[in-house]
């Protein structure tokens, strides 16, 4: 099998994700540095993936199912260990896989119909919000770079609120763009 250049991207992304989930669960400076260095290569690797894709090709059906869903589990991941270790409310992981779910939910319908619905603008806004106060907040826990920028976890928790509020708003833009699909499969049930 012969993988595009993109879609091995995103399985690295993917196989980062264990070694961040260790350096997040793991106490001390070094794992702190470990944690900030896997994530950011993780997310280096979604802005690089999508670059290359829509620059020199090929954008597959793979990649359009399979970078969203590592983008879901790698922010999962830090969302997760932050939540166990008292840091992060879990409702907000809580809003944003209910939003998850739903939009899955609607990925199937859609594809059941043909049609594959990739990630839209909010879709990446909200990605792109994650990231970043991921990113701030991960850069925070580090030692002696929180104390030195202490508005890096309120940068962090704001980027955070607005992921959030981009998550829901983006997965109701995607269940106003696909009604016609719901309607069909409600006439076909009646």
């Amino acid at each position: 099998m012969n993988l595009a250049w993109p879609n091995r991207l995103t399985l690295l992304r993917l196989g980062l994700i264990p070694l961040l989930w260790w350096a997040l669960v793991t106490p001390g400076p070094t794992a702190r540095w470990s944690s900030l260095l896997l994530f950011s290569l993780a997310a280096a690797t979604d802005v690089l993936d999508g670059y290359i894709a829509r620059r020199y090709g090929p954008i597959t059906t793979f990649g359009k199912i399979f970078d969203p869903l590592a983008d879901k589990v790698l922010v999962s991941a830090v969302f997760l260990a932050y939540i166990a270790q008292q840091a992060l409310p879990a409702w907000w992981f809580l809003a944003v896989l209910f939003r998850e779910f739903a939009v899955s939910g609607l990925r199937i319908v859609a594809a059941a119909n043909s049609v594959v619905l990739a990630a839209d603008v909010g879709g990446k806004l909200k990605t792109l919000l994650q990231l970043v106060g991921l990113f701030a907040l991960l850069l925070a826990d580090v030692p002696d770079v929180g104390a030195t920028f202490p508005w890096l976890g309120a940068f962090a928790w704001w980027m955070l609120y607005a992921s959030v509020w981009a998550a829901l708003l983006s997965g109701a833009g995607y269940f106003w763009r696909t009604r016609e699909l719901w309607w069909r499969e409600g006439e076909k049930e009646a």
